[in-house]
């Protein structure tokens, strides 16, 4: 995983826009705020590598990211992932 840089600044640190979250009471997204550690990534940074034996959720907050992977020695984009989307929730269970 890439070096994160500091997420002070401009974006405000808030879920209330992910997609799988907008339901939940709001004691519950209180936990889930707290236990968040917030990271920015520039342009290009890997944010997960495809074997990373990782358990977390990650939610896109702003910016857009891209999912890689190699099939047959080729880079293939898998999906697009954009703000109030989440990805990581099956490594998760």
């Amino acid at each position: 995983m890439s070096e994160t840089k500091s997420a002070a600044g401009a974006q405000k640190r808030s879920l209330d826009n992910i997609v799988i979250l907008m339901e939940a009471p709001p004691e519950v997204m209180a936990g889930i705020v707290e236990q968040c550690k917030w990271h920015q990534f520039g342009e290009n940074d890997v944010v997960v590598e495809s074997n990373d034996p990782s358990t977390d959720v990650y939610f896109v907050v702003c910016g857009r990211l891209r999912a890689m992977d190699f099939i047959n020695e080729k880079e293939v984009a898998l999906a697009e992932i954009g703000p109030g989307e989440s990805f990581g929730e099956l490594s998760a269970i």
